[in-house]
């Protein structure tokens, strides 16, 4: 099994190449390079109506809401990148998680806040969308 990559190792190497684009939801990408099953890197993401968080750390995905602060961890995600786009997805007994995360200006709506990069989680059958950040 591979080791775990991490976000500086894969720009070292120019897996992940920083770009800006125009917004909405990312068109797939054939091109795909598969990485270590570990994340790549830690973000927050955050998404408003409805209200959501997400925390990307190396040692898993965490997804709350207002109605579950406590959230459902997620501790064995598959990261991958996608040309510039970040993505890792996860299964915990019935529920399962894909985020994916790339570089683009994104506003939450709700705040002066510029963010780095846009997030779209989807969590079972919903989607989220969002912005997010490195942390």
């Amino acid at each position: 099994m591979s080791r775990p990559a991490t976000l500086a190792g894969l720009l070292a190497a120019g897996a992940v190449a920083v770009a800006s684009c125009g917004g909405g939801e990312r068109p797939p990408v054939v091109d795909r390079k598969p990485v270590a099953a570990a994340p790549l890197g830690a973000f927050h993401a955050v998404g408003t109506e409805p209200f959501w968080a997400l925390d990307i750390t190396p040692v898993g995905l965490v997804f709350r809401t207002p109605e579950d602060t406590a959230g459902i961890r997620f501790v064995h995600p598959t990261a991958t990148t996608m040309g510039d786009t970040l993505r890792w997805i996860d299964t915990l007994n019935t529920r399962s998680i894909e985020a994916r995360v790339w570089p683009e200006q994104c506003s939450d709506g709700m705040s002066d806040r510029a963010w780095t990069h846009r997030a779209v989680v989807r969590v079972d059958a919903l989607t989220y969308r969002g912005c997010a950040d490195q942390t």
